[in-house]
């Protein structure tokens, strides 16, 4: 019964650990998607001191 309960914890733990990970790389593929729509759409890039520079 205790050792079902720990193997369980683990395999949950590993689910956890997998999941964060396929986000991850889910994320990181979509950025660079739409970085590349965006390039397509000839939309330029800009960082964050730009936009504030902007809005003054």
């Amino acid at each position: 019964m205790i050792l079902r309960v720990v193997m369980e914890k683990m395999v949950m733990e590993v689910v956890v650990i997998v999941m964060k990970e396929c986000c991850q790389v889910y994320c990181h593929v979509r950025r660079d998607v739409l970085d590349k729509c965006l390039l397509i759409l000839g939309v330029e890039e800009v960082n964050v001191e730009e936009v504030q520079r902007i809005e003054r």
